[in-house]
């Protein structure tokens, strides 16, 4: 399941156009799938991923690591193929 309301990935393609464009982009999305399993190859850039380290909150000292959360970030074409 995707959350259409999550922020944009590194490729700046929301998960809204991918839920709301099901039915036009799926046979394109499956030749595009069934092509990279027979040649066993992964488009590179969806390999590539944002990291956003956010504040836990209320933590007294900031200055040590378990006080933030890293959230990576990935391409959702790479997720859904």
């Amino acid at each position: 399941k995707l959350n259409g309301l999550k922020a944009p990935r590194p490729d700046s393609i929301c998960n809204i156009v991918y839920k709301e464009c099901t039915k036009m982009l799926t046979p394109y999305l499956t030749h595009l799938s069934n092509a990279a399993f027979m040649y066993s190859t992964y488009y590179e850039p969806w390999h590539q991923f944002t990291t956003v380290v956010l504040w836990k909150p209320g933590k007294p000292d900031y200055s040590i690591l378990k006080a933030y959360w890293p959230i990576a970030l990935l391409n959702t074409m790479g997720k859904l193929l």
